[in-house]
């Protein structure tokens, strides 16, 4: 059903716009974290802008860009939710009422497909990586911690605590880690009205290295074991007034300047195990631990009793050609310079006023982690 939304969203949007421009998945269901009630996210993809919006690219925008009238046409066979043109990233959310799947769709907002590049290739790299987030977001969901408008976390930034949490353990590469200066695969963020300016970014990571030989883990985590290391980690071992996550940087990275403020959690071990047993009874992890099956979660295969498998496999074959990815974002007119790796590597002076930062591997400037409200401070007494 899926892949039925999406050829016919992506018709709709090439007869009423016009056939250069083509429809793709990105998100959870791209690398497989997806579940059977997980939202499609889906972007339309501008031929005439594979860099973004570069300044010296006039200004004026087709009609496509304009969320009101992709909606219109949309209308013709979903269910419109809502438009929200003045949005950061102008979206229109709809439903198909055969299937009841709920859609976002933006326009050319590539940073979205391009962090799914990655992500799928860090999934590649290890595959259980996929079960252990799926997991960690089974465990999220009661608790109200996936619910970013309550001070939680999306499944974007789960999965970027947990690569860079790997990544700290020896068992992925950093994938960004020789992908700065003097590339020119660069993508330009369209402007917003609090950043008048397109935000240049580089977009570059290592496509190639792991291709003709599997990756190696210098650790030696299991699938089992991880999701017990998971929790100690970030309830007992991470040092959230000193340090933020940059799966750009191979992991944790020193905060510039130090959070201001008071931490719900406890740092340091636990002397008595009573906050292990306060995550066992009360979080609820340890149903998902119970019902797994070692066997199975050590030959990497998904669990139905934990893991709700989708009810078919999402093909995305010609919706999502990734032989040409490479090309799609080398900009011959800019260059990645030193200065660009400088001020992209200072942290913003706001970051100092959250507990926890989770850097965007492209948007260097960017936290993952909704701003404002005591909520994350609270919520994070869960994980330990």
């Amino acid at each position: 059903m899926r892949n039925t939304i999406v050829e016919e969203v992506d018709r709709i949007i090439r007869e009423g716009f016009g056939g250069h421009y083509s429809v793709r998945v990105f998100g959870s269901s791209r690398y497989g974290l997806d579940r059977a009630d997980s939202d499609l996210d889906l972007v339309i993809l501008d031929p005439s802008r594979k860099n973004g919006f570069p300044p010296w690219v006039h200004p004026k925008l087709s009609a496509v860009y304009d969320v009101r009238k992709v909606a219109h046409q949309l209308s013709k066979s979903f269910r419109i939710l809502s438009q929200v043109p003045t949005a950061s990233v102008p979206i229109v959310k709809f439903k198909d009422v055969r299937s009841g799947i709920h859609c976002d769709i933006c326009v050319n907002e590539r940073l979205g497909l391009i962090n799914t590049y990655l992500l799928s290739q860090y999934c590649k790299l290890l595959p259980w990586l996929r079960t252990l987030v799926k997991t960690i977001k089974i465990w999220a969901k009661p608790l109200g911690l996936n619910d970013v408008q309550a001070g939680g976390f999306n499944s974007y930034t789960l999965t970027l605590m947990t690569i860079a949490w790997l990544q700290s353990c020896g068992m992925l590469p950093n994938l960004q880690e020789n992908s700065a200066l003097g590339s020119t695969e660069l993508y330009w963020m369209r402007p917003r009205k609090k950043t008048p300016l397109a935000t240049k970014c580089v977009v570059e990571w290592d496509r190639t290295t792991y291709e003709d030989e599997a990756w190696t883990p210098g650790g030696d985590l299991r699938l089992y074991d991880s999701l017990v290391a998971w929790f100690r980690y970030w309830g007992y071992e991470y040092d959230y007034a000193t340090k933020i996550v940059s799966i750009r940087h191979g992991g944790m990275v020193a905060r510039q300047e130090p959070f201001d403020g008071r931490l719900a959690c406890r740092q340091g071990p636990a002397s008595s195990g009573t906050r292990s047993t306060l995550v066992t009874e009360n979080a609820g992890y340890p149903s998902l631990i119970k019902s797994m099956r070692v066997e199975d979660l050590e030959s990497q295969t998904e669990v139905g009793s934990v893991l709700e498998p989708r009810p078919e496999s999402l093909d995305l074959g010609h919706m999502f050609d990734t032989s040409a990815e490479g090309k799609f974002y080398h900009d011959p007119m800019a260059t990645w310079l030193a200065a660009d790796e400088e001020r992209s590597n200072r942290h913003p002076l706001q970051w100092a006023n959250h507990p926890v930062v989770v850097s965007d591997p492209f948007i260097r400037s960017k936290v993952r982690l909704p701003a404002g409200s005591h909520k994350p401070y609270n919520n994070m007494d869960s994980f330990g």
